[in-house]
């Protein structure tokens, strides 16, 4: 079982995280994480992009190949993925 973080991109500003949620749960994908980043300054709004983290037997190259380009609630989203976080060292 490979476990797999994805960044997805171009989310809906009135999607929510079972909506990012439901676009990947399916028989050969279990979501155990998805997370939509909101910026808590502008009201708690979205800002448009999330993280999914999922378990599957398939490789990251045919996740990404099935959902990239997908949509959610009518939007298309891209999806890659997600990239360790860079901290930055302070001075």
């Amino acid at each position: 079982m490979n476990v797999l973080r994805l960044f997805v991109g171009g989310i809906h500003y009135e999607a929510d995280e079972h909506d990012l949620q439901m676009l990947f749960e399916s028989p050969s994908v279990r979501v155990t994480d998805a997370v939509i980043m909101r910026d808590k300054e502008q009201g708690n709004r979205s800002k448009g992009f999330g993280f999914v983290t999922i378990e599957t037997t398939r490789s990251l190259r045919d996740v990404i190949e099935e959902y990239h380009l997908s949509k959610i609630k009518g939007r298309q989203v891209t999806v890659n993925a997600a990239k360790e976080k860079v901290t930055k060292a302070r001075a």
